[in-house]
């Protein structure tokens, strides 16, 4: 399985891992309103998955075992 490192601060994650952050923190942009875009979306499911087709993390990298 694929691992991840986070540049800043070390933590690493699986793939699914860093699946499951990301929708998590595009869920709280849903909830919370804090990005440009949500006002575009009809519903928190086409946001996510608009985000997870074109988001781009800089904080995480993959990483050879």
């Amino acid at each position: 399985m694929r691992k991840f490192e986070n540049v800043n601060t070390g933590m690493v994650l699986n793939e699914q891992e860093l699946d499951e952050l990301h929708t998590r923190e595009y869920e709280t942009m849903w909830n919370d309103k804090t990005h440009q875009l949500v006002d575009e979306f009809d519903t928190k499911e086409d946001f996510i998955k608009y985000m997870q087709e074109r988001d781009v993390d800089t904080d995480f990298v993959e990483i050879e075992e």
